[in-house]
């Protein structure tokens, strides 16, 4: 899964994690493409942090921005 970043939102659990991930989207109303053009980035990339199958400290840290959380 790339190298280890620590993020408050992340817990280990990879399907909870996820969950986690998805609900903060939808609770800040944006998408992975919204992310990703303010970020310079595919919305690929993003889409795999969300699912838990990459790393991104500077997307991580994004979404740890968002005024809604979880």
């Amino acid at each position: 899964m790339g190298a280890k970043v620590e993020s408050r939102l992340l817990t280990g659990d990879k399907v909870a994690d996820k969950q986690t991930l998805r609900i903060l989207l939808i609770k800040n109303e944006t998408t992975p493409t919204e992310i990703a053009r303010e970020l310079g980035i595919s919305s690929n990339a993003v889409s795999r942090i969300i699912h838990r199958d990459a790393n991104s400290r500077r997307v991580l840290e994004y979404l740890e921005n968002l005024p809604v959380q979880v």
